[in-house]
């Protein structure tokens, strides 16, 4: 919880509800203060009560609702991710739109783009990107560099699986799912 106010000084005290807040911490200029809210029971209105030290303690009556937090979730999957670029091409452009957010979700703090040969496990490329980014470019030499040999009917033309994940405080998001081609 924050309070503001004037000149409060470092000992400040509040009690809600009657019960003392703890972790109380005065900022530097004495004109606010956060503390970790006591215990209390879902819809009850409150009074806040803060004691400066100096004359009476100021009263907030019904200054505070016990709410139930919300959910704090992790991000959508990434929307439209594409990949432009055909079996020869030099590169790859990998791109994808912000997801949009659900009722409860932190905002977006980063993506995941994860890349495998279809058919093979093994991650080819595992990178973290910043949350300002949605796109990135795969260059052809390296992902004929670490692909594994072609097998089947398929001999010469590779697939490979791009996913794009999004990131934030709760977690990670669904996967969002593109494919490329390449010919050797």
């Amino acid at each position: 919880m924050t309070i503001t106010g004037v000149s409060m000084p470092t000992d400040t005290t509040v009690t809600i509800g009657g019960h003392a807040c703890t972790s109380v911490v005065v900022a530097e200029d004495g004109a606010s203060l956060t503390c970790t809210v006591p215990a209390g029971v879902e819809g009850t209105n409150v009074p806040v009560l803060v004691n400066v030290g100096v004359g009476d303690p100021k009263t907030i009556p019904g200054g505070y609702t016990y709410e139930t937090p919300a959910a704090i979730l992790p991000p959508n999957k990434p929307r439209g991710t594409s990949v432009k670029g055909g079996p020869t091409a030099p590169t790859y452009k990998v791109t994808w739109k912000k997801p949009v957010n659900k009722s409860g979700s932190r905002p977006v703090t980063g993506y995941r783009l994860l890349v495998n040969q279809k058919g093979f496990s093994k991650l080819i490329l595992a990178k973290s990107l910043k949350s300002s980014k949605t796109s990135y470019t795969l260059k052809r030499s390296f992902l004929k560099r670490n692909a594994m040999k072609p097998r089947g009917d398929m001999a010469g033309l590779l697939r490979f699986r791009v996913r794009v994940v999004a990131l934030n405080s709760a977690g990670t998001g669904p996967i969002s799912t593109a494919y490329l081609w390449l010919r050797l």
